[in-house]
């Protein structure tokens, strides 16, 4: 017997999901929106780099293996989280737009082109401390279901299961490595925490 086109979509949505999350985009745009705008990143948010992207990651990787009616919930979480950082994605590229602009202003419209440009940044930044709010309840919201799911996930699992030998093929060290950016004792860092048990970290 073949795969179930349920089975089938939730193999895809799996993959297709975490390519993005361990991408360096979420973290790379918060970082260096936050520099940019001038004020640092909360503790939420470095757990999101640290704790949140690398679980949701590993479950992703075994979708096919969640209950349909869990995948629903897991699965709008996921896209709420990539809506709100591309909302600050679009933030911080309008603001370094502004702050190279006022870098070619010419000299004899400085003062008013400055006094322009930094009202634009500053409403910039609030707006995406707006954003990082979001996020912050957003994370708070996956930090809350993840580990228990990802464990009932490592439960479930059955290495003869075709699907799962198919999915077993991302999780290698090499692959790993190849889509997680950062310092390489961080990436060192992740790869050992994608591979441990889900339930051996606690929240």
């Amino acid at each position: 017997m073949g795969m179930s086109n349920l089975a089938v979509a939730g193999v895809g949505w799996g993959i297709s999901t975490v390519g993005w999350v361990m991408s360096p985009i979420p973290t790379k745009v918060l970082q260096e929106g936050f520099a940019l705008l001038g004020f640092d990143e909360s503790e939420k948010l470095q757990d999101l780099e640290a704790r949140v992207l690398p679980r949701l990651a590993l479950m992703l990787e075994r979708a096919e293996r969640i209950p349909p009616e869990r995948r629903v919930r897991v699965e709008q979480w996921a896209a709420r989280l990539r809506s709100a950082i591309y909302d600050a994605e679009d933030v911080v590229d309008a603001a370094d737009y502004h702050q190279l602009e006022k870098k070619a202003i010419p000299q004899s419209s400085i003062q008013l082109g400055i006094g322009r440009v930094h009202h634009i940044v500053k409403l910039k930044g609030t707006k995406l401390r707006r954003i990082s709010e979001k996020l912050e309840k957003i994370i708070l919201e996956g930090s809350q279901f993840l580990p228990e799911l990802t464990g009932s996930i490592d439960n479930r699992y059955d290495a003869r299961n075709p699907i799962n030998q198919a999915i077993k093929g991302i999780t290698t060290s090499s692959a790993l490595s190849d889509v997680i950016f950062g310092r390489d004792s961080e990436r060192g860092e992740i790869v050992r925490f994608l591979h441990e048990a889900p339930g051996s970290h606690a929240n």
